[in-house]
């Protein structure tokens, strides 16, 4: 009760009412409080935490910009981060430390190991339901691309 009458008392002092429509064409009016200086719009704030139950929780980025992000914005708007600049620099920063194939041939080495682990699989599959098939005859590319296929291609 002392913090709602003291959030009165300075909303009071530093601030007045105002009366406003949020579109023309309508005759719906809303109360705002309109601040009268810095102190006035500080004030207005806390209320709004206080009475809105307004939660603030560190930014996704907090690691690059140390701010914290409200559960609304004063517009009613939920935010995800503390503003567009800090939603862009975490992007940038997920997309440069993605874990990228370094070079080619360590791209190329884990296609041939994958290949490698096809063929054996669909060798195993084949080799259980027919028996042992014999692949003496096939070169490498006929035996993955048999693997990979089927043995009727």
């Amino acid at each position: 009760q002392e913090l709602k009458a003291l959030i009165n008392e300075k909303i009071g002092s530093y601030a007045m009412p105002e009366f406003i429509t949020k579109k023309s064409d309508t005759k719906m009016v809303h109360l705002a409080i309109r601040p009268l200086c810095l102190a006035g719009f500080i004030w207005s704030l806390i209320a709004r935490d206080y009475f809105d139950s307004i939660i603030y929780s560190p930014c996704p980025g907090f690691e690059f910009c140390g701010r914290e992000v409200p559960s609304r914005t004063p517009t009613g708007k939920k935010p995800k981060f503390c503003s567009a600049a800090c939603q862009k620099r975490i992007a940038r920063h997920r997309r440069e430390n993605r874990d990228p194939w370094r070079d080619k041939e360590e791209r190329q080495r884990y296609e041939e190991q994958l290949r490698t682990a096809v063929l054996a699989a669909r060798m195993a599959r084949e080799e259980f339901k027919y028996g042992q098939p014999d692949e003496t005859s096939l070169t490498p590319r006929e035996a993955f691309s048999r693997a990979l296929w089927g043995a009727g291609r």
